[in-house]
């Protein structure tokens, strides 16, 4: 190992192991503590931030520690999908693209050969509350693909070509059903206005997972570029799932009369979970984890509910 990185790693963790401990912060007591005491979940770290829009970055245990000082890159799996929303509503600010807005419209009609009328109808407010009609948790999620041989591979873009020709799971509208294969086809649309879009974004959207989940970068990235979505907006709640809970512009946003934060979203691969909470203003934190839960949704709850007790403590 150069002598740089010895010196800069040994400054770095002089500091984590004593000032990142945070002793008189009980936020940063809080969220150690949190990083470090998850059943199923390893080697934690996250990034938050305060009131002035400062972050600080903390981890859960040694390992942690070491991937914070040589900054490595992780991948953020679907905290990917709050930030292609954001540029979908950069678009929709700048009136280049409308919430009602067919995919009839915004589409090349080289991309709708052999689509039906039904979904040339699909809004984009449907792709953005998944609400566009696929469910797969009944016909399948068309963002893998496997030849039955070898392990499934992500081809986000042949998952938006694939939904635009397949059968509805549901009426466009009707219902909620998370769908990373809808968050491809928004970031087929978000390739027809790469002029628009940050390299960052737009190298997202060109990998496999896409803008469903392609986003990898250090930990301190991902809550930068998630913070310049802040504030969020609401959309609407006339399509919400059975809790009350909706989703707006990548986040799922809590009523008020559920404990916790207001804005969730987590992230889930084989063998790491991510998850960001935000009140929508100016307090966001963003963790990573190591580990395969057994229930990946019930852990995400507590993750968020977790976490979001020690932003709400002082700093």
């Amino acid at each position: 190992m150069p002598l740089p990185r010895i010196v800069s790693l040994a400054a770095f963790l002089g500091v984590c192991l004593s000032g990142c401990a945070q002793g008189d912060s009980p936020r940063g007591t809080c969220v150690r503590t949190f990083l470090s005491t998850q059943t199923e979940l390893h080697h934690g770290q996250a990034v938050f931030s305060d009131l002035n829009g400062n972050s600080t970055a903390m981890a859960g245990d040694l390992k942690a520690k070491l991937r914070l000082a040589f900054n490595r890159k992780l991948p953020a799996a679907s905290l990917s999908k709050p930030i292609t929303a954001s540029d979908i509503r950069q678009l929709v600010d700048t009136r280049a693209l409308s919430l009602d807005g067919r995919i009839a419209d915004l589409l090349p009609l080289s991309a709708l050969d052999s689509v039906d009328a039904a979904h040339r109808d699909i809004r984009l407010r449907h792709l953005l509350q998944h609400a566009a009609g696929f469910d797969r948790s009944i016909s399948g999620d068309p963002l893998w693909s496997s030849d039955g041989l070898h392990e499934p591979k992500a081809d986000c873009m042949a998952a938006a070509d694939y939904i635009l020709r397949a059968r509805f799971d549901f009426v466009p509208g009707e219902r909620v059903a998370y769908s990373n294969a809808g968050y491809c086809l928004l970031g087929k649309i978000l390739v027809e206005h790469m002029d628009h879009i940050p390299s960052t974004d737009l190298t997202m959207i060109q990998s496999p997972l896409g803008s469903a989940g392609g986003w990898f970068s250090t930990l301190g990235e991902l809550h930068n570029r998630l913070f310049e979505t802040l504030p969020l907006r609401h959309i609407d709640d006339s399509v919400s799932l059975p809790d009350g809970s909706h989703y707006d512009f990548g986040w799922r946003h809590w009523p008020d009369t559920v404990q916790g934060p207001k804005w969730t979203h987590f992230g889930r691969q084989p063998g790491l979970m991510t998850v960001a909470v935000t009140d929508g203003r100016h307090k966001l934190m963003v963790a990573y984890f190591d580990g395969d839960p057994a229930d990946v949704d019930s852990t995400a709850l507590t993750l968020a509910r977790g976490a979001w007790r020690c932003m709400e403590l002082s700093e």
